[in-house]
């Protein structure tokens, strides 16, 4: 995203370089840091603690469990996002 955003700007190399300057504030880089990569993002998406031991045993008392944890780590990654206006 970073780079298609650069890109666009590419002939205009003012605003290419306000625009870098943004996106290396800290506010950012949990989204698209410098060395972010889509992999690295997914990897912010994982649940802090593993959620079974069996996954093939299907308990509905868990899975609701696991859909509230989902949930609790969605907001957390939304909360942090500079594109929320908060």
């Amino acid at each position: 995203m970073k780079d298609r955003i650069l890109t666009a700007f590419k002939k205009n190399p003012t605003v290419r370089k306000k625009l870098e300057k943004i996106f290396k504030k800290d506010e950012f880089q949990n989204l698209i840091g410098e060395e972010k990569r889509l992999i690295e993002f997914i990897n912010g998406l994982k649940p802090d603690k593993p959620l079974a031991e069996d996954p093939l045993i299907f308990d509905p008392n868990k899975m609701k469990e696991w859909v509230d944890l989902g949930e609790k780590k969605a907001r957390e990654i939304i909360e942090q996002s500079p594109f929320v206006q908060h």
